[in-house]
């Protein structure tokens, strides 16, 4: 009798542990994420932001099935400091509060040769192209581009809210 109460206690508690964690689990549309708690205005480009004298520049995007490339200018204004763009934790993020469709979080590629470990020297300024992961929609009506740049004393975070509804991507 005691081992089917015992079993009767340990099977209530086992259903409800799954069961809870069942509910605290999220789909991929349904993960909050900052960006999604924000209304951020798209705007369309080029776009700029400057950043305590540290300007950067988003002229364009290219969309590839195996890549998402944005081209950009980071300019330092400082004259005492060198700076480093930080991007172990830049995503790019497609659909961002678009009705109907699920918003898209890319990673920055391995391949970054354009600024990867690229010192930006005081008074000077680095082009290129800035490439993440592949995203699996190509019908973006947004992009979210989010990167940060180093500097001795601290970093800066950049986010580009780019609208793409009428972009024309570039091609290779």
């Amino acid at each position: 009798m005691r081992k089917i109460i015992l079993g009767c206690i340990c099977g209530v508690v086992l259903f409800s542990g799954a069961a809870y964690a069942a509910s605290s689990l999220t789909t991929k549309s349904e993960q909050p994420q900052s960006i999604n708690q924000q209304k951020t205005q798209v705007q369309k480009l080029p776009i700029t932001q400057t950043i305590d004298d540290i300007e950067v520049t988003v002229h364009a995007v290219r969309l590839m099935p195996e890549k998402t490339d944005f081209e950009i200018t980071i300019k330092n204004n400082k004259t005492d400091e060198s700076i480093m763009p930080v991007l172990v934790h830049s995503k790019a993020v497609a659909n961002v509060q678009v009705k109907g469709k699920v918003s898209e979080t890319v990673d920055i590629a391995q391949d970054n040769p354009d600024f990867r470990d690229r010192t930006i020297k005081p008074s000077k300024e680095k082009y290129g192209w800035l490439s993440y992961t592949g995203l699996s929609g190509q019908e973006v009506q947004n992009l979210t581009l989010n990167f940060s740049v180093k500097g001795k004393d601290n970093q800066r975070n950049f986010s580009f809210a780019i609208d793409c509804k009428d972009l024309q991507f570039r091609k290779l």
